[in-house]
């Protein structure tokens, strides 16, 4: 019983990772981007937090952190900020899990758009703060409305087609590893 228990749980953690991977792979791929075009959502954060709040032990820290550090390097963002950034915003959802359990949809809505919101800002800050290249205010928040609008989706997803169970409790066999 315990082998299967620790399979699914390990199971769960390579699809996590493995849609990361395809996400990283879709945006990586060579479309023509006219200019002018609006910035689309983070499709990458918005699956990070949905996960989380549906199961946030799939996510040990290094492995998220790892994982995170990945997709910086590959869509060529400023190493390890965003990945500290929603390592964070993980852990807040880890320390938050018993309040945030049961939450129906519509307030799970807000607190991953708020969590989204605190994460783009914060990126936002640091990266003007270091004087770092970046897309205009405008941009930022067009991203951030887009990627919180995004967020229902994410969670359906992690709901329905990866089909993560919701964290029951003390007693749950998916437990920590």
């Amino acid at each position: 019983m315990g082998d299967q228990a620790v399979f699914r749980l390990w199971a769960f953690r390579a699809l996590f990772l493995v849609s990361l991977l395809a996400i990283v792979l879709a945006l990586l791929l060579p479309i023509r981007l006219e200019a002018g075009r609006l910035p689309g959502p983070d499709l990458v954060l918005a699956l990070t937090i949905a996960w989380a709040m549906r199961q946030p032990d799939h996510m040990p820290i290094l492995l998220l952190a790892g994982a995170m550090l990945a997709v910086d390097l590959l869509v060529m963002r400023p190493p390890g900020l965003m990945a500290a950034l929603v390592v964070a915003a993980v852990e807040v959802v880890r320390a938050r899990e018993y309040q945030w359990r049961d939450l129906p949809m519509p307030l799970e809505w807000l607190v991953g758009a708020a969590l989204i919101a605190v994460v783009l800002v914060l990126n936002a800050l640091l990266l003007a703060v270091f004087l770092v290249p970046q897309p205009s205010l405008g941009q930022t928040l067009i991203r951030l409305i887009a990627t919180a609008a995004l967020y229902p989706l994410a969670a359906l997803a992690v709901r329905y087609v990866f089909r993560v169970p919701r964290r029951a409790g003390e007693g749950d066999v998916g437990g920590r590893a």
